[in-house]
């Protein structure tokens, strides 16, 4: 009576127009598990199947392009091993023949002077810039103090040039001027001898005489 029955299973089966078993693929890394069973028959009471090793059925797909697409066994590309060298290759690079000697112990500061210098000069501009604002009524006051001074001094100085003016007399100033004129001055030596001032003095008067005579002597006229 089992038999009867395995063959009713048999004959209630559908095989699908593909013509081919289920194929069932995990991209679980985990092992294979049993697909779920379906409910393809109903089974009589009083009938139990022992589990039995699945039957794989290989048929002839008419769909070239779902055989492409489907791979039972993908192979994974494995790098080629080359074999390592067994000799060492020599090194064409020839090394320097320079000694190189250590760093000396001796560190060298850098001062910065120019830097320094920089520095200086900006800030005395701002200390110079802080003082002329700080400072500024302070030296405006001494500044006008000092143009005061200065216009006190030659207001006096023109007062006292036009006293000089108003006592002015031009009678005496000529006076003195031809007396200045009117004063011969004697040597102090006649001929090389140092004589009194009297006889130089007479002396001058003959010579001078003696001139004047030169000069003024008679000439004879045809008339």
């Amino acid at each position: 009576m089992s038999v009867n029955a395995v063959g009713h299973i048999l004959r209630r089966l559908k095989i699908s127009c593909g013509g081919t078993s289920a194929l069932r693929y995990s991209t679980s890394c985990g092992p294979p598990t049993a697909p779920p069973p379906t409910n393809y028959m109903a089974l009589p009471p009083g009938l139990h199947l022992s589990p039995l090793p699945t039957l794989r059925l290989d048929l002839p797909l008419s769909n070239n392009w779902i055989h492409r697409r489907i791979i039972e066994n993908p192979l994974s590309p494995s790098p080629a091993i080359n074999d390592l060298p067994k000799s060492i290759i020599p090194i064409s690079e020839k090394a320097p023949e320079e000694s190189l000697d250590l760093p000396s112990q001796k560190i060298i500061e850098k001062e910065a002077a120019r830097l320094i210098v920089i520095r200086r000069r900006k800030m005395r501009r701002h200390k110079l810039k802080k003082r002329r604002k700080r400072m500024k009524f302070v030296w405006r006051k001494f500044k006008q103090k000092r143009e005061l001074r200065k216009e006190k001094a030659f207001q006096a100085e023109l007062l006292g040039q036009i006293r000089e003016a108003e006592a002015f007399d031009a009678k005496s100033y000529v006076d003195s001027k031809l007396k200045i004129l009117d004063n011969v001055r004697l040597p102090s030596k006649w001929r090389g001898e140092v004589l009194p001032e009297h006889m130089i003095r007479q002396f001058v008067k003959e010579k001078e005489h003696k001139r004047w005579l030169k000069r003024n002597r008679p000439r004879i006229s045809l008339d």
